[in-house]
């Protein structure tokens, strides 16, 4: 199946749940309207802005239906690399930002690379 909007998309890291959920994760510069598809109560549904917003996303196991889907990223350039699902189900994300002190980090340790530093 295809997920993206009119912009620039990019799909890094893939997962399957215990139930053969696909987890996958980007990036993409692809804002309203026609914008990067997000289901409204995730966690961030608006592009934030910036060169590009990381994403992530779930497909149903058959590939039919785009179950959740989120943008994760700050006013500026931030990508979603990879994904993990532990054994609870929660999923942890890996990427770059150039915002680190605006980037979403919920009860988590956080790391990043900055060529710039």
């Amino acid at each position: 199946t295809y997920v993206g909007g009119t912009g620039t998309d990019a799909g890094y890291g893939l997962k399957l749940d215990s139930n053969l959920n696909v987890y996958f994760t980007g990036g993409t510069h692809s804002e309203a309207p026609g914008g990067f598809p997000t289901i409204l109560g995730c966690y961030q549904t608006t592009y934030n802005g910036g060169k590009a917003d990381g994403f992530i996303a779930r497909l149903s196991a058959d590939g039919s239906q785009l179950d959740y889907s989120t943008f994760i990223g700050t006013n500026l350039y931030d990508q979603s690399y990879f994904l993990e699902i532990d054994a609870l189900g929660s999923i942890y994300v890996y990427g770059q930002t150039l915002n680190p002190a605006g980037f979403p980090v919920i009860n988590a340790l956080f790391f990043f690379v900055c060529s710039m530093c």
